[in-house]
């Protein structure tokens, strides 16, 4: 399903390849209701993917004290501190082949001298910083090349506002968590649910706006970089969108209350603009027409050496699971590239391919499973449905493919030119070795 939509834009799938085609204004009208302006530009694959993420049969939970809690936890597993250093601005990472055996993977970072050298690079820097590297030196292909630079990343912003009490709960009586949602700027309104208990006449925060695509860029271009510095045009905005939000439509005097009441309960805000950040130049991966099917399995193609990871190399674009799934594969890409050399790398590969590893190290994410997509020469007698479905072979293919390219040298593979030693491990993978 997903290759059959994945040529056409939302809007173009909607208004031309169903049944009852739906007319450009009911079009608009759902997207302006749902998301806002420019958001059925994505593809139409991406809405589909996007809308199985957004199970409402799922366990959905909250983490206390936010979503860095999770990364917290992850770096007090870390034993060596030192490891983890922040503020690093990589300039380049190429390899180093002065071993021609022992390949290392050469990182040179902002005011260092002599670049750092590693075994193998887990990139998981996002598409458009990544594009800030200088990376010729490590010789990617056209495709890889071409996915970083245009793979699409949505424009996303959020306004928090923290006041002296609850008000909403108060007036117009908003007493779980859930989202307002309008055409004004601030697109959507987001209601806390780990505070419905609290005290209505103490403090909290309201996350008064939280936008993306075309309403993102706008409101974005009243976010200060140092916010909340400068945006005394910002906050007004704020104060007459979330009254009229919440005033009884058409009703100016409901409208003059809530104003004077808003205004008299602010405290301070926050506002920040993912498209402001050098280090993440856009929120999320939101890919546009064609790019699933033609950019994604080059930009998860890796030797096992330098490994591209991050939410834009999973289908799970804006999650945490997709990072996560992502550094799993790649963790599984770098495994088996050593796994030939070292008996504990093959025995963990041999633990993911019996689908031993489980949640959040492992299993491969199953899209990585062998699939049609895998096509065996007209040539080779081998029975397709006796060919066993092993986990993980389209990401082992991936490491075998591109290790052949680079030492070829060359932007493709040259068939004629792959010895005999190089197609054993390929043809190990066909077989389900």
């Amino acid at each position: 399903m997903i290759k059959d939509v994945d040529p056409y834009s939302v809007r173009q799938y909607f208004t031309t390849q169903i049944k009852e085609p739906l007319d450009y204004k009911t079009l608009e009208f759902c997207e302006t209701l749902n998301f806002g302006n420019r958001w059925y530009d994505q593809a139409a694959s991406e809405l589909i993917l996007e809308s199985l993420d957004f199970d409402a049969k799922a366990d959905w939970w909250c983490v206390e004290g936010g979503s860095f809690q999770i990364a917290s936890r992850m770096m007090a597993r870390i034993k060596d501190k030192k490891a983890l250093q922040f503020g690093k601005v990589v300039k380049a990472i190429s390899y180093d082949t002065t071993v021609t055996d022992h390949v290392q993977v050469d990182v040179s970072i902002e005011e260092e001298n002599t670049p750092r050298k590693y075994d193998a690079v887990f990139n998981s820097a996002p598409l458009g910083a990544m594009k800030h590297m200088h990376l010729e030196g490590l010789n990617l292909s056209w495709g890889v090349k071409s996915a970083i630079r245009s793979l699409g990343y949505g424009a996303s912003c959020k306004v928090g506002i923290r006041f002296k009490s609850l008000w909403w709960m108060k007036t117009p009586d908003i007493t779980a968590g859930g989202q307002g949602k309008t055409d004004l700027p601030i697109q959507c309104c987001v209601y806390p649910s780990y505070n419905v208990n609290d005290n209505q006449d103490g403090p909290g925060v309201l996350l008064a706006s939280y936008t993306w695509s075309q309403e993102a860029e706008r409101i974005g271009a009243l976010i200060d970089r140092q916010s909340p510095a400068n945006e005394d045009e910002l906050r007004k905005l704020l104060f007459h969108d979330l009254a009229r939000l919440h005033a009884n439509t058409g009703d100016d005097e409901d409208y003059k209350r809530l104003y004077e009441i808003i205004e008299s309960n602010y405290l301070d805000h926050y506002a920040y603009d993912w498209y402001k950040n050098p280090r993440t130049v856009g929120a999320f991966a939101y890919f546009g027409p064609g790019q699933f099917s033609n950019w994604y399995n080059d930009l998860t193609q890796s030797d096992g050496k330098h490994i591209i990871i991050g939410e834009a190399a999973s289908v799970h674009h804006a999650w945490d699971v997709g990072a996560l799934e992502s550094a799993v594969r790649g963790v599984y890409q770098f495994l088996w590239k050593n796994s030939d050399k070292n008996d504990a790398a093959k025995k963990a590969i041999l633990a993911y391919n019996n689908d031993e590893i489980k949640a959040p190290f492992g299993p491969v994410p199953a899209e990585y499973d062998r699939t049609k997509d895998i096509d065996n020469p007209p040539d080779v007698k081998i029975d397709e449905p006796a060919m066993p479905s092993r986990k993980g072979q389209l990401a082992r293919m991936q490491v075998l493919m591109e290790t052949i390219r680079l030492r070829q040298g060359g932007d493709t593979i040259d068939p004629s030119q792959i010895t005999k030693e190089q197609i054993k491990p390929l043809l190990d993978v066909l077989v389900g070795a």
